[in-house]
């Protein structure tokens, strides 16, 4: 590969260095052409003159200052182009001067032939080189690196995904989990640990009406009757069947479906027995007393 580059580059520089043999121009090809391209530029300019080489010249609703001494001008491109600018040209024209004059060393034939003067030495093939002693070069070992390769390349940030899939993610902005701040993650995070706080649940100032000590002081209350039992501040229900002492939890408003199952039961066994569930509630604290 090296070999190929170096007869590329030998023969671009031979190329190079005939090009200007034959010109009697005195400027590169290139910079005549800007040149004449200035020149139908500086049509629109009207320039005054002064002492000292100076000049204001009217153009594109504006004056400018030209300093033919200093090959400068107010619009500073001959400062940055190292040419005559339409402002200049204008000048040039009026004072009937050589404009090759005023033009930078650096794009003129003799500066470009310097640049190409000096050939590429020609070489033998590679079994004429001589032998050298010491070790033969090597790349260097490889190195895997951690965790799993990456097969795909690193994509811009406004190229979309090769598959169509997957959403990019331009315009979320990252958050880092160590400092909670945004702009960078947990990797190049440099600040101190920031605990998270803690996620408000909707049911943590809710007051439960499933407590167990709630639920054994109802029990005791639904073993003194039979019948149906519900109370009043929590809404739950008891049943005592006149047959057993056993009270069975029927549930309240937020009851899980091993409860809406009992429920169900209860009410099937309430409509196989001679308990009248109907009749309204005593005035005692149970549904159906007895």
């Amino acid at each position: 590969m090296l070999e190929e580059i170096r007869a590329m580059l030998m023969e671009r520089m031979t190329e190079r260095s005939q090009l200007m043999v034959d010109r009697m121009d005195p400027l590169c090809p290139r910079i005549i052409m800007k040149l004449e391209k200035t020149k139908l530029e500086s049509r629109y300019c009207f320039a005054r003159a002064s002492l000292g080489n100076k000049f204001e010249v009217e153009g594109d609703v504006n004056r400018f200052v030209v300093d033919l001494a200093r090959k400068t001008c107010a619009c500073k491109e001959c400062d940055i182009f190292g040419i005559p600018c339409r402002h200049a040209m204008c000048c040039i024209a009026f004072m009937k001067l050589e404009i090759n004059d005023y033009v930078d060393d650096c794009f003129k034939k003799d500066a470009y032939e310097n640049c190409y003067k000096f050939p590429f030495p020609v070489m033998n093939g590679e079994k004429m080189w001589p032998k050298v002693s010491g070790e033969p070069i090597k790349p260097p070992p490889y190195r895997r690196k951690r965790g799993r390769e990456k097969k795909n390349r690193i994509k811009d940030k406004d190229e979309r995904s090769s598959d169509g899939k997957k959403l990019t993610k331009v315009g979320i902005q990252m958050q880092c989990s160590n400092c909670l701040q945004y702009g960078h993650n947990k990797k190049t995070c440099k600040n101190p640990m920031t605990s998270r706080p803690p996620k408000a649940s909707s049911q943590a100032n809710r007051p439960s009406n499933r407590d167990s000590t709630i639920i054994r002081k109802e029990r005791a209350q639904a073993r003194q009757g039979y019948g149906l039992f519900i109370s009043e501040a929590t809404g739950n229900s008891y049943l005592r069947m006149p047959s057993s002492d056993k009270v069975i939890d029927i549930g309240g408003p937020s009851i899980s479906k091993r409860q809406t199952r009992a429920r169900n039961v209860v009410e099937v066994s309430l409509g196989q027995s001679s308990i009248d569930v109907s009749e309204p509630p005593c005035t005692q604290e149970f549904g159906i007393g007895g």
